[in-house]
């Protein structure tokens, strides 16, 4: 880690989130207790793999990362398979949980106070500032799924049905109050993360195309085309 650079964990008081780690642990079948030094371990392989890949990143990079030595990763970790899949802890804790919750739950109980335009938009926002608060954890543990089963099964077993079952329920509430028409709500679903993950992927490769339009503003026009599309009725009759 680079003088003056925050760690990736600096800000987290594990004292407060042990239920929460006791509950993730479970839910990942992990028996071991994380003590600090695990996390310290942790924290240097996702800088490691997010910047050069598991297969690439070597474990002397990795203790090198996190002030230790090599041999003192292998008395935390057995392999550096293992220190991969610690990954997912991290990632259930700080990404995909906060995901699915964070901002849903205001959402709904906030609507139809506020336009749903509005709400959607801080919604999009809140989950894109999620996303590149811990950039570095989500490449990673999303570039090694393509290559580690394992991690590909936690998940679409464990992670993507709360990610589902979350934004339909959104969907649904809409319906209800007659703002969305009667669509599949899991093909809304998939337009509407779509969204959110390509925009910031873009934010990153295409940088110079998008031009100096703010993140909030680039958002909301992404929801006005969410929400009222790009056709016109000249174009198209829309389907009842």
């Amino acid at each position: 880690m680079g003088k003056g650079e925050e760690g990736l964990f600096s800000n987290v008081d594990f004292q407060n989130i042990q239920s929460s780690l006791s509950d993730i642990k479970k839910e990942l079948g992990f028996e071991k207790n994380y003590s600090k030094k695990h996390w310290e371990i942790i924290e240097a392989a996702i800088r490691v793999f997010s910047e050069k890949g598991f297969a690439a990143g070597r474990t002397s990079e990795i203790a090198k990362e996190a002030g230790v030595s090599e041999g003192t990763i292998f008395n935390y970790f057995k392999t550096k398979n293992d220190l991969l899949q610690s990954i997912m802890m991290p990632f259930f804790l700080f990404v995909s949980r906060p995901f699915i919750l964070k901002g849903i739950e205001s959402f709904l109980s906030s609507r139809p106070e506020t336009p749903v335009e509005e709400g959607l938009t801080k919604l999009a926002v809140d989950r894109v500032n999620l996303i590149e608060e811990h950039r570095c954890l989500v490449k990673t543990v999303f570039a090694e799924t393509m290559f580690h089963p394992e991690l590909f099964t936690s998940i679409r077993d464990k992670i993507f049905p709360g990610v589902v079952e979350a934004t339909q329920r959104v969907f649904n509430s809409e319906v209800e109050n007659g703002t969305f028409r009667k669509v599949d709500s899991f093909a809304a679903m998939k337009v509407f993360l779509g969204m959110i993950f390509v925009h910031t992927m873009m934010k990153e490769m295409c940088s110079d195309l998008q031009g100096s339009e703010d993140d909030d503003g680039a958002i909301r026009q992404m929801i006005d085309i969410f929400l009222n599309g790009v056709g016109t009725e000249k174009g198209f009759a829309p389907q009842k």
